[in-house]
C-alpha cells in the first residue's frame, strides 16, 4: 500500500472499513457497483478514464486514477488521496465475477484488485456509496421525539395538580360557607 496510505491509517486520521452489501439501497448516499459500471461505460468517461487497445481488447487505466462519481471520489488498489476531510477509507474488492471489469486493466496487465474511496466520520460504507450511520438517526429524530412527549407529559401534570388545588380549595371554600350558614 502506499505510504501515505498507511501512515493515515497508523496515525489514525483514516480507518479502512470493507464495503459490501451491507446496506439498503434505499438509504441516500448509496451507490450500486452497476451503477458506477454503467458510468464507466458511458462514452465520455470512458474515454476521460481509460485508453483502449483495439488488438488486446482491452481498457487500460493509470493507477492513479481519481474517478468521480456521486460526489465520490473512487481509486484502483492501493493508491488513495484523502479528500474532503474524509476519515473512513472504504474498500470495495473487486472479484473475478466482475464481468464488467474482465476487460479492464493496469498498463502492466494486472487487473484492479478492489475500489478505494472515503466517507465522513458520521457516514459508513454502503457498497460504493457513504450512508449516514444509522444510530445519529435515533439522535436526531428520537431523542427529541421523547423529549418533546416527556416535556409535554410534565406540563400536562403541572396543569392537573393546580386543577386538583384549585378543586380543592373551592370544596374547603364551599364547606366553610356550609358550615357558616348553618
Amino acid at each position: 500500500m502506499t505510504t501515505l496510505f498507511w501512515s493515515l491509517v497508523l496515525l489514525g486520521l483514516s480507518i479502512p472499513v470493507v464495503a459490501g452489501n451491507c446496506c439498503d439501497r434505499s438509504r441516500a448516499g448509496y451507490v450500486e457497483f452497476t451503477d458506477l459500471v454503467h458510468y464507466l461505460h458511458d462514452q465520455q468517461a470512458n474515454h476521460h478514464y481509460f485508453s483502449f487497445d483495439n488488438s488486446s481488447d482491452n481498457y487500460f487505466v493509470e493507477k492513479n486514477v481519481k474517478i468521480e462519481f456521486r460526489r465520490n471520489h473512487y481509486f484502483l488498489d492501493d493508491y488513495y488521496e484523502p479528500l474532503e476531510n474524509r476519515t473512513k477509507v472504504c474498500l470495495y474488492k473487486l472479484y473475478r465475477q466482475h464481468d464488467e471489469i474482465e476487460h479492464m486493466t493496469f498498463k502492466d496487465g494486472t487487473r484492479p484488485k478492489q475500489l478505494v474511496f472515503g466517507c465522513h466520520g458520521n457516514e459508513e460504507c454502503c457498497e460504493l456509496g457513504c450512508c449516514l450511520i444509522r444510530k445519529y438517526t435515533w439522535f436526531i429524530f428520537i431523542y427529541p421525539f421523547v423529549g418533546t412527549i416527556l416535556a409535554l407529559s410534565c406540563f400536562a401534570r403541572k396543569k392537573r395538580d393546580q386543577r386538583d388545588r384549585l378543586l380543592a380549595q373551592i370544596a374547603r371554600e364551599t364547606t366553610a360557607e356550609d358550615q357558616i350558614i348553618a
